[in-house]
């Protein structure tokens, strides 16, 4: 019968996954035999305390380590080199398989230049243990076994780079043209994780050929091993080795550089770079340090250091209400968004449930088996704190992951409207799955999905990408990798006509889930058990997304939506005051109520007060350094606001609007109503543009609209509203990507909001078409 068909092959599978662990534990021995083999020819201290601890992989991070090598000379006389330091971003010379031409430059071995990118120690004693600047030496002290890990980051020789790239080095050059080529040095996106024996010695890197050192040289000289000579190189280029092409390198300079390393790290992530920098804080902030803080009873009227006081004042708040400073605060929890305290519980404790695998008890979410959720949708009018919230709340539990409270879990951001079509979404979420597990694929889009399907459909786990590597240096084996956490933002740019895209990434959830839940409920060992699990937090700028979509896809997304309405005064007014919250008040009480009312009464975008307030302080700031504040404190008062608020809704772009033509105004509001109904805030391609223009002119009825402009007119009026301002044509965010040829036409972006069409239209002939169209409505 069917049942005992299906039961067999439970049985079969069990058996199959049974004799592929015992092989993968056997590999995993003798692979650790011959780690250890290798450690014994190296020793490290630790130079510093730990700056993080995370204690769900009792991993120990450090900014700096001590290295000391052993090696055999000639004789076959054991002898140990002179110890030196590595510091993350140090660029060093690691031992790897390579040709004979570099084994004696200066090193006996083969060798290629890296750059460090991150160090930690695992540890199986508790973290209490001794393991911070004794100057214990691996392996001894306690008894108890530490290995250090070290990811690197691959720079390639010129010569190498040549080969890889053109089959070959240059026409014609011989061996002295090689040798001086490989004085140059390219930056790649290429990492991996060493242990500390394969580490031979520093690497000076310039920033040009002609000997321009960064501050590399200055400092190395106290860290590198007396009587070692150490290589030279010059970097001007970057070679990108999943792209497979040349890219701009950015700025030469050490930390400029680091920080492009840290980008394509598959362990350096917002929890350790929050860490490292509370680390340099504090170094900083040893006695004999000096911060200024600008003087809170400072005046205009006297001379010299009051003034600038006040002008330190002024661009630090200027620079707090900048969008991309309070979008990083935000992400780190550090702005509260007023009036959001139970879309936040709501959400943190969705998360924190899906994560464990226990049932949240919100009534929210959808997907899973019994009262398991695995999926949330969130859906509000822009700039409300949705996105905002999502990501302080990851913030805050990968410190609880850290802390061991939370298991494990990654965490991948995808956003619709930096897609170039929705189904490169399949692409860039397969790109960072396999990048976490070790191998960084760039793939088709339906060769992506097929590898997503296989990874969180139960049909094996990491299809081409296969598992995490770093289980490899933990006590504990990990059966299956962990928990995925997927925040898809502007979900409406990934609406297709079959709608195959957002019901793929709403269903891999549930069906993760319920192989993970039927596993455990069996007492057979099944062969989808290690299958990943997903979770998705979808964010759309529309709360009727949802009765626009087929109801197997409504059905994925769960019967719950939770709601971001938009912000009232009030709230506006408490998250400005928090935001500019300082020593030195450079706004008056009613004007930051003032610009909060205006804000709530336009949109409740709490961006655009951010950007109403940034500018009234850029206006006063003129002002002071122009001399013009006088007898008074130079603080933004309500006139200011207004004056901001005049010049942010350009006279120019109004008149182009006030003097539209009826096929222009008709574009317009067809726009503004798009960007409204959608809530994408960019991008409409032409046909979209036609079709609305369509109906927005048939449903109004008046002939002056009719008939609609054919494709070349409506290029036409583009190229005249694009001159003026008016709108934007716009490109992909991301190049074109395997399977596309190129030949998308730019997207159409509408530089104005609804309202200020509306108020540009009002008192025109087009204004009865902005009135029908352009109607505010309310969430509730």
């Amino acid at each position: 019968s069917s049942a005992r068909i299906r039961k067999r092959r439970r049985i079969e599978g069990a058996a199959a996954a049974a004799d592929d662990e015992e092989k993968k534990d056997a590999s995993d021995d003798v692979e650790e035999e011959k780690e250890e083999e290798e450690e014994e020819a190296v020793r490290t201290w630790t130079v510093t305390e730990p700056y993080h601890v995370d204690v769900s992989s009792s991993r120990y991070y450090y900014d700096e380590i001590r290295v000391q090598r052993k090696e055999t000379t000639a004789n076959g006389v054991p002898v140990s080199t002179e110890p030196w330091n590595v510091r993350l971003g140090d660029v060093v010379a690691v031992h790897c398989d390579k040709d004979e031409r570099y084994r004696h430059r200066p090193f006996h071995v083969p060798w290629s230049p890296a750059e460090v990118v991150c160090l930690w120690k695992h540890s199986s004693n508790s973290p209490g243990s001794s393991d911070g600047s004794s100057g214990a030496e691996e392996g001894e002290g306690k008894g108890r076994r530490v290995r250090v890990r070290i990811e690197i980051r691959w720079f390639y020789l010129e010569d190498d780079f040549r080969k890889k790239t053109m089959g070959g080095r240059r026409k014609g050059s011989d061996a002295a043209d090689a040798d001086a080529a490989a004085d140059e040095i390219l930056e790649t996106d290429h990492v991996d994780v060493i242990g500390a024996s394969s580490l031979l010695g520093p690497v000076l890197v310039n920033s040009s050929e002609d000997g321009g050192s960064t501050a590399t040289e200055g400092t190395l000289h106290h860290r590198r091993p007396p009587r070692v000579v150490v290589p030279r190189f010059h970097c001007r280029r970057f070679w990108s080795v999943h792209r497979k092409s040349l890219m701009p390198a950015g700025s030469s300079d050490d930390s400029s550089r680091t920080k492009r390393g840290r980008t394509y790290s598959n362990h350096f992530d917002e929890v350790l770079t929050e860490a490292l920098l509370e680390r340099k804080k504090q170094a900083m902030g040893h006695p004999g340090s000096t911060t200024h803080t600008p003087d809170r009873q400072a005046h205009p009227g006297s001379e010299g250091e009051s003034i600038i006081d006040w002008t330190q004042a002024f661009k630090s708040a200027i620079s707090k209400l900048t969008l991309s400073a309070t979008s990083a605060d935000a992400r780190k929890g550090e702005i509260e968004l007023a009036g959001r305290e139970r879309e936040n519980r709501i959400i943190t404790d969705f998360l924190r449930s899906a994560i464990r695998g226990s049932d949240s008890g919100d009534g929210l979410g959808g997907g899973g088996v019994g009262a398991l959720k695995s999926s949330l949708f969130i859906a509000g009018p822009p700039g409300t704190g949705k996105t905002a919230s999502v990501r302080s709340i990851i913030h805050r539990l990968r410190r609880e992951k850290s802390r061991g409270s939370v298991p494990p879990f990654d965490f991948i951001s995808l956003n619709g409207m930096e897609m170039r079509t929705p189904f490169d979404a399949y692409v860039k979420f397969w790109e960072e799955i396999s990048r976490k597990n070790g191998r960084r694929e760039m793939l088709p889009p339906g060769v992506a999905a097929a590898e997503l399907e296989r990874y969180f459909g139960g049909g094996g786990v990491g299809g081409g990408g296969g598992g995490r590597d770093d289980g490899a240096f933990v006590g504990e084996k990990r059966k299956s990798p962990p928990v995925t956490v997927l925040l898809l933002d502007e979900i409406d740019y990934l609406v297709t006509r079959k709608q195959s895209v957002l019901y793929n990434f709403f269903d891999w959830p549930m069906r993760g889930t319920i192989v993970s839940g039927s596993s455990s409920l069996s007492s057979a060992h099944s062969p989808s058990v290690g299958a990943a699990r997903l979770i998705v937090v979808g964010i759309s700028n529309t709360i009727n997304l949802p009765e626009r979509l087929k109801p197997s896809v409504r059905s994925r997304l769960g019967s719950d939506t939770l709601l971001f309405p938009a912000y009232n005064s009030d709230e506006a007014h408490v998250i400005l005051k928090r935001r500019l919250d300082s020593s030195t008040p450079i706004f008056e009480e009613d004007s930051l109520k003032f610009a909060a009312k205006k804000t709530a009464a336009l949109s409740g975008d709490i961006r655009k007060a951010f950007q109403l307030c940034k500018a009234a302080a850029e206006t006063v700031l003129s002002d002071i350094k122009d001399n013009e504040r006088r007898g008074s404190a130079p603080v933004v008062r309500i006139p200011d606001i207004i004056r901001a608020s005049r010049d942010m809704f350009n006279a120019v772009i109004v008149r182009a609007v006030k003097s539209a033509t009826e096929f222009e105004a008709l574009l317009i509001v067809s726009l503004a109503n798009l960007k409204r109904q959608t809530g994408r805030e960019k991008g409409f391609d032409l046909q979209e543009i036609l079709e609305k223009m369509t109906g927005v002119a048939k449903s109004n009825g008046d002939r002056r609209y009719l008939p609609v402009p054919c494709y070349g007119e409506l290029l036409g009026m583009l190229d005249r509203l694009g001159e003026a301002r008016v709108i934007s044509l716009v490109s992909p965010v991301y190049p074109t990507l395997i399977g596309y040829g190129g030949g998308i036409p730019p997207l159409v972006s509408l530089l104005l909001e609804d309202y200020e069409v509306k108020a540009a239209l009002r008192d025109t002939s087009h204004g009865e078409l902005a009135e029908r169209h352009l109607k505010r409505e309310t969430l509730f």
